[in-house]
């Protein structure tokens, strides 16, 4: 114990006579604060970040880059303004209140700001009374939608799952009624994680990534869309999918009873070669099914269920079945 004080005895003298105890928060200095943090240099590359950082997924027709001037513009969907869901989940000091916002962006960059205007349409999770009404009246009388949807920065990072990784039914529906105006569509998605893409989003003619961009996700998405900078195409690790699958819930809670290398077994879930068996999954527009049938010597086959809501009504009945070699989907 003596050792140890005298460690510390040493460390704590060396660091008075360093000075750091006597204006312990001298650094803390609002000044010097101001003068150091969203400084112009730190806003453009902030800016410069946010743009490279958006991934385009389609491009029908050349509809992007778009023009500056001469074309009405409606900005419709949740993530279109105000300072809410800008910066993501894994931010430390930033606010949404500093952030820049999506009809800002875009009003600062074309050359007629009253050409652009501004429609919810819906929540992100809900429906909002007269929405969709109001996002199609938007629509019609557009050139060209910009059309935000996805999902809130509170739907992913750490211990954020989902189990449905696609879109909110709400959202889905506006992007339904806003794509049957039949006017050009961008959607501009907004979300942190892999997500599943369904119609009616591929139907529009153009989809970027946009991500959680932080304090200049407004102005970094301008620069995309009107030819500033150009798109990243393939440059980024995008994970979309146009098919999902219910939760399989799978369980071995019995020691195994057959030697390892025997015939069968469900990898996973259950240990390799440990137990004869097949998973057999179902699937059905309305239910989801997951029967597992395992063999074991003076025992009945034990059948567990597990019930789960289907995709919707548009996916196809799938069967899957695991074997040693894995699991393989069969559509």
């Amino acid at each position: 114990m003596a050792r140890l004080d005298q460690a510390v005895r040493r460390v704590l003298a060396l660091k008075a006579q360093l000075g750091l105890f006597d204006d312990p928060f001298r650094r803390i200095d609002p000044r010097r604060e101001k003068a150091r943090v969203r400084t112009p240099q730190h806003l453009k590359l902030s800016r410069e970040a946010g743009a490279r950082s958006i991934v385009m997924l389609k491009n029908d027709g050349d509809l992007l880059p778009l023009p500056k001037s001469g074309r009405k513009i409606a900005l419709i969907g949740p993530f279109v303004q105000g300072q809410r869901e800008l910066i993501g989940t894994w931010n430390v000091y930033g606010s949404d209140a500093e952030a820049v916002d999506l009809l800002t962006g875009v009003r600062a960059a074309v050359t007629d700001p009253s050409l652009v205007t501004a429609v919810d349409g819906s929540g992100i999770t809900d429906p909002i009374p007269g929405g969709i009404e109001a996002a199609v009246i938007a629509a019609s009388q557009a050139d060209v939608v910009l059309l935000a949807i996805g999902e809130s920065q509170r739907m992913s990072g750490e211990a954020q799952s989902r189990v449905d990784i696609g879109i909110p039914q709400a959202q889905l529906d506006l992007a339904e009624a806003v794509l049957a105006t039949g006017k050009p569509t961008v959607i501009l998605l907004r979300n942190g994680r892999a997500m599943v893409l369904d119609k009616p989003v591929l139907d529009a003619r153009a989809i970027l990534v946009t991500w959680f961009l932080g304090s200049q996700s407004g102005p970094a998405t301008a620069d995309i869309l009107f030819g500033d900078v150009g798109p990243r195409r393939g440059c980024r690790s995008v994970s979309l999918f146009d098919r999902a699958a219910a939760l399989l819930l799978c369980a071995q809670d019995h020691r195994a009873t057959q030697p390892a290398g025997a015939a069968g077994g469900i990898q996973g879930a259950l240990s390799r070669g440990a137990e004869r068996g097949a998973l057999r999954v179902r699937a059905r527009p309305d239910l989801w099914s997951h029967r597992l049938q395992r063999s074991r010597p003076g025992r009945r086959a034990a059948e567990h269920r597990w019930r789960a809501q289907g995709p919707g009504a548009h996916h196809q009945q799938r069967h899957a079945r695991c074997d040693r070699g894995g699991t393989a989907l069969h559509p």
